[in-house]
């Protein structure tokens, strides 16, 4: 049957269960949420009305990423893709509230940005398209879970390289002194750098190959871009394993690492709902390649090394918290081939059935096995010498332990503003 005229025939409103599980919003809560089917569209949609508990938030480059799962007719949670217009959200002081969606599509996910620290709830209107979902009306009774991400958005701008006489393999340029990065364009660094030399970093067992450069794709940090505030939790990890079965469930599965329990984890994988008892704590034992799977199935992508050092280049980081200090973070990096191929291509909402990111969307991220990943900052009372230091910048380690943890970012380019309407038709 034709969705078009499917969605003609409705009349009023339909309601649909959803399944909130507060747990897994370990910041950000999802208060409410209600589903309905408008009358009269012009393409089969629904409306996802949703109100958010923002929490934490400190500043006006606040943020949330909202993503939805629905579970589908032919079994298993498929990524909800939202349409081009027609969304609106407003604070609970009466502010408009900015809606970033995608310009083209798969639009998984909806950007809700700078909204004011003195509001304490959110409600938001969005459009989801049944059609780009590949589905052409959810019973009733069909679960939906949305989740919520605390975002905190890195401002356009150049930015200098933090380095110092003790760190390791730091980036500097061509004179010794600081690298200052201020543009997206390619970066004349290493062996690379040729008559356009800028910059240099020794080459060093983890620091990386001291070659170059670094091409214009990668992302460096210059332009806007949304970076998680908090590393990931176990939340927000229990809920993304709550989506997975079979062999998927069982490869991102870090509660069968036999320190798990000991280290402080607290997710239970039980028969029929995954669970975090300490939904806050950030999320042990995660691997790169656990971290790049959740990454894929958010609609987010890693953080490259640049980027980390742009938001560490502010002296309170953006309010982006625990950078440094916290855990080790996990960074594309640029010193090898695979890091630099990275060209900051978002995650696309899903996985493949071995819980992977398919390889034929996001070609350029460094694969389960982490080459081209590395580390930066510290944890605890281990951090190096200053915020430039690289000297795990290229460790490209492919397990997970209790001092390692991950953050991802989304990038702004391929964002747009939409009218804060929904009455408006799709643009």
């Amino acid at each position: 049957m034709d969705a078009r005229r499917l969605n003609a025939r409705v009349i009023g409103v339909v309601m649909i269960a959803v399944a909130v599980c507060p747990a897994y919003f370990a910041q950000t809560s999802v208060a409410g949420v209600d589903v309905a089917a408008k009358a009269g569209d012009a393409v089969a949609t629904h409306r996802i009305e949703l109100n958010l508990e923002p929490q934490g938030l400190n500043s006006g480059r606040s943020a949330v990423w909202v993503f939805a799962k629905y579970a589908h007719p032919d079994g298993g949670w498929r990524d909800v893709r939202f349409a081009a217009g027609r969304h609106s959200c407003a604070d609970g002081i009466g502010n408009n509230v900015n809606v970033l969606v995608d310009k083209t599509a798969p639009r998984n996910g909806v950007l809700l940005a700078q909204h004011s620290h003195d509001a304490r709830t959110l409600t938001a209107q969005l459009t989801w398209d049944l059609e780009a979902s590949m589905l052409l009306w959810p019973e009733s009774g069909r679960d939906l879970r949305v989740f919520t991400v605390d975002m905190v958005e890195i401002p356009d701008g150049g930015y200098e390289v933090s380095s110092s006489a003790e760190a390791t393999s730091p980036l500097r340029s061509v004179a010794g002194s600081e690298l200052r990065i201020a543009s997206e364009g390619a970066l004349g660094i290493g062996s690379g750098g040729g008559e356009k030399a800028e910059g240099n970093y020794a080459a060093s067992d983890y620091g990386g190959d001291g070659q170059g450069p670094v091409p214009a794709a990668f992302p460096k940090g210059v332009g806007r871009f949304y970076v998680m505030r908090r590393e990931l939790t176990e939340g927000e990890y229990a809920g993304f394993l709550s989506t997975l079965d079979g062999r998927a469930r069982a490869s991102r599965d870090i509660t069968l690492h036999p320190r798990y329990r000991d280290g402080g984890g607290s997710i239970r994988v039980l028969p029929d709902s995954v669970e975090a008892d300490a939904p806050d704590r950030p999320a042990n034992f995660v691997t790169w390649a656990d971290g790049i799977a959740w990454a894929a199935w958010a609609g987010l992508r890693p953080m490259s090394e640049l980027e980390f050092e742009k938001i560490v280049s502010d002296n309170d980081c953006f309010d982006v918290e625990a950078m440094l200090g916290g855990r080790w973070e996990r960074a594309v990096t640029i010193g090898t081939p695979e890091g630099r191929a990275f060209r900051g291509s978002e995650g696309p909402g899903f996985l493949d059935s071995l819980g992977q990111p398919y390889v034929f969307t996001n070609w350029d991220w460094p694969g389960p096995r982490a080459m081209g990943s590395g580390f930066r900052g510290g944890f605890g009372d281990d951090v190096l010498v200053s915020p430039g230091d690289r000297t795990y910048a290229a460790y490209d380690a492919t397990y997970g332990n209790e001092h390692e943890g991950f953050r991802a970012v989304r990038g702004a380019r391929t964002l747009s503003a939409v009218s804060n309407d929904t009455t408006k038709a799709d643009e």
